[in-house]
């Protein structure tokens, strides 16, 4: 994809395809980003676990979860993906969080993974999870909401998310990780 290209899918593409009833239960995983400082559960952290916790007790698939999202869902056994277990000196950003989350998807043969990310991320974390070999089935986090209370400035309202977004998704692009 051209440059012109990068730009306008960077800037414009922010809504993906919810899943139906039949595609969430004929998916192998489910898979939950932390939206927050990676250290403690922030409200919208916590409205993730939501999800995940009903979408485990309706269709009984195994969780991988992102720390500290899987703090915020200790009634539901859930593989973690942590700082500690990132590669050296690698950031714990989406691409990483989906590399680790594709090795443990290997391991067990899973390949259609429920995606469980904030309404605005989930377009570049699913396009990630194909540069990882895996299928993206996007759960339905349309009532997750952006929060005053996170401690990072880009996660506070719609604006300033989709201004870092616009700019992450172009660095994806420009990495070929999407």
């Amino acid at each position: 994809m051209n440059i012109i290209g990068q730009v306008l899918h960077s800037c414009f593409s922010w809504i993906v395809p919810t899943a139906t009833e039949e595609e969430l239960a004929n998916a192998d995983v489910i898979l939950a980003h932390e939206y927050g400082d990676q250290k403690n559960v922030s409200s919208t952290t916590a409205a993730v676990a939501h999800n995940v916790r009903e979408l485990h007790r309706k269709f009984r698939k195994p969780v991988i979860a992102q720390f500290p999202c899987n703090e915020a869902i200790s009634d539901v056994p859930a593989i973690v993906i942590s700082k500690h277990l990132r590669m050296p000196g690698v950031y714990l950003d989406t691409d990483e969080v989906q590399r680790q989350a594709a090795v443990i998807c290997g391991l067990h043969g899973w390949k259609k993974v429920i995606l469980c990310a904030h309404w605005a991320h989930a377009w570049r974390a699913g396009q990630n999870l194909i540069h990882h070999g895996l299928t993206p089935i996007y759960a339905d986090t349309s009532s997750i909401k952006f929060h005053w209370d996170s401690p990072r400035w880009a996660q506070k309202s719609t604006s300033l998310f989709m201004a870092r977004e616009a700019l992450a998704k172009m660095l994806y692009f420009r990495k070929g990780l999407i």
